[in-house]
């Protein structure tokens, strides 16, 4: 009797190095928020803390316009060459950057830097989703982007409050110490991955456990999909999803980019008068709440609610938690607001990313990925920078009564996210199998016969009905989508969830 993929325990090395990545690519991109406004300042690139908004805004999109430039390219690079071949290179570039940014005193060095080394040569966000559906399947790829988001969005609050912490140590490079960090732990995360990640993760992705002649990788009865990756994104559910992650890119980077100049802004301009070190300690106390959120909430959440009602909830909250924090002063009550709102705004993208591998077929999922996170780093650039920029000049024209005028913007886009994710269809919540949709009313048995009373199986060993199988020489159909890759009677068939890559089976014992 096999053994389906939702049975086995997670590859947990997989699973680790994937936190490690995710970890790695948000210290680098995050960990400025806390110091980039203090860092204009300190280096001169603007006249004071006030009016730092703007280059903050910059610094902290540069990254996410490079990465619109080559996503597409890595992409592609996983199916040809495998996972590992494509994040070591990113994990270097990481690396590498970390280490010349904190050299940086000139503004454009800083911009260069940010530009190419954390973004065009940085594709963890590309490969993220589609690498969780790989290692964990379908049916489990929300568990392990739960897993990995709760690493790297503690990183992504914490990573500020630790360069918030070691900002200014060495004074003639302030930014050093926290960008030294960010090296070592993208160092760290390459090694593992040289170890615990098999070369050709990724390659094999098109090739199942099935009879004869497809284990091999001869292509199945209804051949492999022609269609270009860019023309997936025009069938129907995908321009949606393509807007809704575009608006998470505003909203989520927008919204961790404002917190802090907020935080840091003065009492008499509505803001919270608090220290580099104080705001920190503000998001490291919100990465300790992101934990339990990702690891715990958002799984369970998501397969209670599914993961359309689940969005909408997200983005509900996270709407909510924008328009109420402008009125927070004190620093408790802000820091609660803020902790639940980020955590449901940075949610709202892990939906996206499960309605994405869910609406493409398995063996484009990294290729369509890396086409949709161009419209999703697009939205990523315009948060912080509009963000910042509208704070800053909003403070400069109208005083304290234009603090809020940003926060209510970003509540209205999450409002028009939950709009989007309510008109979502129901196939976002299941995944494709090769060119069609596993049908909901054909269950998964553990076992089907062979050629000996195959014909008389009605019920597998947990009583489910599986007289629904094609019987031979015949095929099934279901809302208009072949099924014959199921098999047909008389070929012995071990059932096994269809994305399961072959270059895992060793991390599941097999």
């Amino acid at each position: 009797m096999s053994t389906t993929k939702a049975d086995r325990p997670l590859p947990w090395r997989l699973v680790a190095v994937m936190c490690l990545c995710d970890g790695a690519h948000y210290y680098a991109m995050c960990s400025l928020f806390s110091y980039g406004g203090i860092m204009s300042a300190d280096l001169g690139w603007v006249e004071d803390r006030d009016a730092a908004g703007f280059v903050a805004g910059l610094l902290g999109s540069a990254g996410m316009l490079g990465r619109t430039l080559t996503s597409p390219v890595w992409g592609l690079v996983p199916a040809r060459c495998g996972y590992r071949m494509a994040v070591l290179p990113t994990l270097g570039s990481i690396a590498i950057g970390g280490l010349l940014f904190g050299l940086s005193t000139d503004f454009w060095a800083a911009m260069a830097v940010r530009t190419l080394l954390f973004g065009a040569g940085n594709g963890w966000v590309t490969m993220m989703a589609p690498l969780a559906a790989e290692v964990a399947g379908a049916e489990r790829q929300t568990e392990v982007m739960g897993i990995v988001m709760g690493a790297g969005s503690f990183t992504q609050l914490f990573g500020p409050a630790v360069g918030g912490w070691t900002y200014r140590l060495w004074s003639a490079f302030p930014a050093a110490v926290p960008s030294f960090i960010g090296m070592a732990y993208a160092l760290i995360a390459f090694c593992l991955c040289c170890f615990w990640v098999p070369s050709r993760l990724g390659i094999c992705s098109t090739q199942y456990s099935a009879p004869e002649g497809e284990a091999d990788g001869s292509p199945s009865k209804t051949g492999p999909d022609k269609r270009r990756a860019y023309k997936l994104l025009f069938v129907w559910p995908m321009p949606l999803i393509v807007f809704m992650r575009f608006l998470h890119g505003v909203q989520t980077m927008g919204l961790m980019d404002l917190v802090p100049l907020w935080a840091i802004s003065s009492r008499p301009m509505g803001g919270l008068a608090i220290s580099e070190r104080e705001v920190g300690s503000f998001l490291a106390r919100s990465a300790v709440w992101n934990i339990l959120f990702f690891m715990v909430i958002m799984p369970r959440g998501s397969k209670q609610l599914g993961t359309r009602r689940f969005a909408m909830l997200a983005s509900a909250t996270a709407a909510a938690c924008c328009a109420a924090l402008p009125a927070m002063q004190h620093v408790a009550a802000a820091n609660a607001v803020q902790m639940i709102g980020m955590a449901a705004s940075i949610s709202t993208g892990a939906m996206g990313a499960v309605c994405t591998n869910n609406a493409v077929p398995v063996a484009r999922r990294s290729e369509v990925n890396g086409l949709v996170v161009i419209f999703e780093t697009s939205g990523k650039v315009l948060g912080p920078a509009c963000a910042a920029a509208i704070f800053a000049r909003t403070l400069r024209e109208w005083g304290r009564s234009g603090h809020s005028v940003v926060f209510f913007g970003l509540a209205g886009l999450h409002t028009l996210y939950f709009v989007a994710a309510a008109c979502l269809p129901a196939s976002v919540e299941c995944a494709l199998v090769r060119q069609g949709a596993v049908p909901e009313e054909l269950p998964t048995p553990e076992v089907v016969g062979s050629a000996a009373g195959a014909d008389t199986l009605d019920h597998d060993a947990e009583g489910r009905n599986v007289s629904k199988l094609p019987k031979q020489g015949t095929s099934a159909t279901s809302r208009g989508n072949s099924i014959e890759d199921f098999g047909t009677v008389g070929q012995p068939l071990e059932v096994v969830e269809a994305d399961r890559p072959v270059a895992l089976d060793a991390y599941y014992g097999s």
